[in-house]
């Protein structure tokens, strides 16, 4: 994590975007989760000043797994970066068959307000990422 730390401070990233870049996925899903707990769900959707986000960065580098845990927690695809390019067009250009694979398969279905109310009657992490970027 000292790692992640100074790298931020080098770079502006967010550490959960270092940790996209450099498949760092058990750093990545301890930063999922802590934005989770503390209702930060738009730290998933952070952008740099390219306005990549970590789920374009772990694409363009290959990392499925990390890609994977983002894609669960509610990362949005259909971002554009400055280059005007999504995760899945990074993913095409990384050359990792399996993460391009990914994007290819048929998307997940979106949350219905029934089901955000559901969760959040629960208490549910999956409410607090999911409400922010659905209900807003």
């Amino acid at each position: 994590m000292l790692f992640l730390i100074r790298e931020y401070v080098a770079t502006g990233m967010t550490a959960l975007q270092i940790a996209a870049t450099h498949g760092f996925s058990g750093a990545a899903e301890i930063l999922i989760d802590q934005a989770c707990i503390l209702g930060r769900a738009q730290a998933i959707d952070a952008v740099d000043d390219l306005g990549m986000t970590s789920l374009m960065m772990a694409a363009k580098n290959g990392h499925l797994d990390v890609v994977e845990a983002l894609d669960e927690a509610g990362a949005v695809w259909s971002l554009r970066s400055k280059e005007g390019m999504r995760a899945r067009d990074y993913a095409a250009k990384s050359g990792v068959q399996a993460v391009f694979l990914f994007f290819c398969k048929p998307r997940r279905p979106q949350h219905s307000r029934k089901q955000i109310e559901q969760n959040k009657r629960k208490g549910s992490c999956t409410y607090n990422l999911i409400a922010q970027t659905h209900l807003a």
